[in-house]
């Protein structure tokens, strides 16, 4: 939703002869949480970096000051979507997954094949979602124990794999959202484009086909409810 409307922004300010940030660039095609940060949320990711990881000396002193900065960045970055907990540890689970990154080394995550790193990479994005949704912790305590089939048998509130399976209307949310999701690994061209304000080259025709198809199927399902 949150990189739907600010399509829509992108979009009626052109129209008005504005051009805006491109915000989200196919975050979920990532291949490293490095790489996932310079694609999700692009204008909180710059906010931070001018004007908390560049002042607090970068990446300019040392592996340890990088790291430490790194640190600051996220956990502020937790704090500034919610003043609790969980958003505390959203922040520190990225920062753990860059430092881990970062100490690992750019040459050596290259060598991933990207078909295996990108699904990783969206496993643990998706497990830091889990903190960024719940209420709070024990909220998020009972949700992983749902993901890993460990929650008590007597609990009610949260679905079993199996009745998430047998649902086919969620199987046909994922045929049209993973191709949409993962465009980048089906299609040459896309998502590699730099963040910035100047008009987006124009896409090939098949690509606007298979869009438009998207649109006309969502369409047909909204009203069909």
């Amino acid at each position: 939703d949150f990189a739907g409307y600010s399509d829509m922004a992108i979009g009626l300010g052109g129209m008005m002869g504005f051009r805006f940030l491109e915000n989200f660039n196919f975050p979920y095609a990532s291949a490293s949480i490095t790489e996932f940060w310079r694609r999700w949320h692009i204008s909180l990711g710059r906010f931070m970096m001018e004007y908390l990881y560049v002042p607090l000396g970068g990446n300019r002193r040392g592996t340890k000051k990088t790291l430490r900065n790194l640190w600051i960045v996220f956990i502020a970055s937790g704090i500034w979507h919610g003043a609790s907990w969980n958003f505390l540890f959203w922040g520190l689970w990225h920062g753990l997954l860059i430092s881990t990154e970062k100490r690992i080394g750019a040459a050596r995550l290259a060598r991933v094949p990207r078909l295996l790193a990108v699904p990783l990479t969206f496993v643990l994005v998706l497990l830091g979602w889990v903190l960024f949704r719940c209420d709070n912790l024990r909220h998020a305590g009972k949700f992983y124990g749902a993901l890993f089939g460990l929650l008590p048998a007597g609990d009610a509130r949260f679905f079993r794999f199996a009745e998430i399976a047998a649902d086919r209307s969620l199987w046909l949310v994922a045929l049209i959202a993973i191709p949409c999701s993962f465009a980048p690994l089906f299609f040459r061209g896309i998502g590699h484009r730099a963040a910035s304000t100047e008009a987006p080259p124009p896409q090939p025709a098949g690509v606007l086909v298979l869009r438009t198809a998207l649109a006309a199927v969502l369409l047909a399902l909204v009203a069909t409810e």
